[in-house]
């Protein structure tokens, strides 16, 4: 709902798509340059006492512009300051709440509880908009600031009712709480380096269809704004699918085998809606294709974060989780000036391509070495018979 309505506000003030593109620039920019220090907190306090604060920080900000909004004071630099303000709480939020699941649920059951929550947020992505068009219609974006300002005190008031006995106590260690301990750990540790990797090369270059799907709606297909929510919805469902078949698989350990074959499928569904673009085949091959790359893209970044937390020690988990997260979300802002500088130089369709092929490409690498880093079973040396001395 903020997000929608944010955007709106933003057009409202100005009527400029600039300054549109720069409000995500203004909420993820402090994600990636304070993320990692997030990841220091989160490893250094109590997890709930961290996201109590941080959840009335992001109220606050929500409230407080609302506020503006109905006064009559609303001016462009408060917007990008909330964005702003808002990026700098996710940095500590982000990494101490994926940390924190491993405190809320057995190991066994983490796979299982963040892909339920990967599906959680997807059903948002979904009813969200929905909501927030009907309000924006009916009553304004301060109403929608509102709405989100207040449902943050459901969240705070679950917190509280915690009880912290119950939590899995991990095995803590004093250690340096230094952002270069858990950096160096992830990059050293070859199972979490290529999952970030993987995660990197994908979300820069194969996640980028706030850019694409407009276009395709727009220029390729022609089906308006309608067409438009077809297509994200249709994309949505598929991720939502993606995130509830990985929760209710079972409890098997994250392969970084499927997490290639999972990224390699997304790249080559990309590949098949670019091919469907540029040939002017019919918007009902694009219509089928999406939910298949919503599926795809969920699967993996769900896989990759279960492995994050699974491989990383609990000392550390919280920087470890920060470092995936500042990767993650650094793709996204390039991977959309990569989409929009090829679309605008060679066609929506064949931006595509080009960004699936090269995340293909990496995948495959990253695969490759994958497979052969494996370690190979020990064949057990043949016995020898004794011999006694009657021989």
């Amino acid at each position: 709902m903020e997000a929608l309505a944010q955007s709106w506000l933003v057009l409202s003030l100005t009527s400029s798509a600039f300054y549109l593109g720069l409000v995500p620039v203004a909420q993820f920019l402090p994600a990636v340059l304070f993320g990692l220090y997030g990841g220091v907190i989160a490893d250094r306090y109590p997890k709930r006492r961290i996201l109590v604060i941080t959840q009335a920080c992001a109220a606050s900000i929500s409230l407080i512009l609302s506020a503006l909004i109905f006064a009559g004071y609303i001016q462009l630099w408060e917007v990008f300051l909330s964005a702003a303000l808002l990026g700098v709480v996710n940095s500590i939020d982000t990494p101490t709440r994926q940390a924190f699941v491993s405190e809320m649920v057995p190991r066994d059951d983490l796979v299982q509880a963040v892909s339920l929550n990967s599906a959680v947020f997807n059903a948002g992505r979904l009813v969200g908009p929905a909501i927030a068009g009907v309000v924006l219609a009916a009553v304004g974006p301060a109403w929608c600031f509102l709405v989100n300002g207040l449902s943050f005190f459901a969240v705070i008031l679950q917190l509280l009712r915690m009880d912290e006995s119950k939590l899995f106590k991990l095995q803590m260690r004093r250690a340096s709480n230094s952002i270069r301990e858990g950096i160096s750990y992830a990059i050293h540790d070859s199972t979490i380096m290529r999952t970030i990797l993987v995660i990197g090369f994908i979300s820069t270059f194969a996640m980028n269809f706030n850019v694409w799907i407009p276009l395709l709606a727009k220029d390729t297909f022609d089906i308006g704004a309608g067409g438009f929510g077809l297509l994200m919805s249709m994309l949505g469902l598929g991720s939502m699918s993606g995130a509830l078949f990985l929760a209710f698989m079972g409890r098997r350990r994250p392969s970084p085998s499927i997490i290639v074959l999972t990224a390699a499928a997304l790249a080559v569904t990309l590949i098949l809606l670019g091919l469907v673009g540029s040939l002017s085949a019919p918007v009902l091959i694009a219509i089928l294709l999406l939910p298949i790359a919503g599926f795809a893209m969920t699967f993996t970044a769900s896989m990759a974060n279960s492995t994050i937390q699974m491989e990383a020690p609990d000392h550390m988990r919280g920087r470890v989780m920060a470092f995936y997260f500042m990767v993650f979300n650094s793709g996204m802002p390039i991977g959309a000036l990569f989409a929009g500088v090829t679309s605008h130089a060679f066609g929506v369709s064949t931006s595509i391509i080009i960004g699936a092929i090269i995340g293909l490409v990496a995948t495959l690498i990253i695969g490759y070495f994958t497979l052969i880093s494996r370690p190979q079973p020990v064949k057990p040396e043949p016995t020898r018979a004794t011999g006694s001395s009657a021989d």
